[in-house]
């Protein structure tokens, strides 16, 4: 009986580990500090982690900015086809500001994170709504954060 109980077990263990997509590949919107459209790409590394790497353009008012992040994450199920993640990376940003006075170019530089909520379903689609916090630490010390949602295709599935 006893080893009965620790194969459900087992089976069940087993079965509870998030299924990370191979490649998926879409657009990711954001809000916040800066507004923008991201080119997102996910690359799964095993069944738990994955590597995120979005590409795009970024507005305020008074400024531009051309945008790389790459995030590692982990992927934890909740109820089948839900799953959160969470994970740390960096973000490489170039900042043109024609808007105001000092018509200046700036590199920004500095550690990112990244949680968020994801929706798999049955068609090679996913949608995520994740925060991802940004600590510019070039130029100058400064805290942002972004909201995004994500559609992407889910290649490999």
């Amino acid at each position: 009986m006893k080893r009965l109980v620790c194969l459900c077990f087992l089976f069940i263990t087993g079965m509870a580990y998030a299924q990370v997509d191979p490649y998926a590949l879409g657009l990711r919107l954001t809000a916040g500090s800066y507004s923008g459209t991201l080119i997102s790409y996910q690359h799964g590394l095993d069944l738990e982690s994955r590597f995120q790497l979005d590409v795009g353009y970024g507005f305020t008012a008074q400024r531009d900015r051309l945008l790389f992040s790459g995030i590692y994450q982990r992927v934890f199920p909740i109820v089948e086809p839900w799953s959160w993640f969470f994970g740390g990376g960096a973000v490489l940003g170039f900042v043109s500001q024609p808007k105001g006075a000092n018509n200046s170019n700036t590199l920004y530089l500095g550690p990112s994170g990244m949680a968020g909520l994801e929706y798999r379903f049955d068609v090679p689609l996913q949608l995520a709504l994740d925060l991802q916090p940004v600590l510019n630490v070039v130029p100058e010390l400064r805290l942002e954060f972004a909201l995004g949602f994500s559609a992407r295709y889910v290649f490999g599935k």
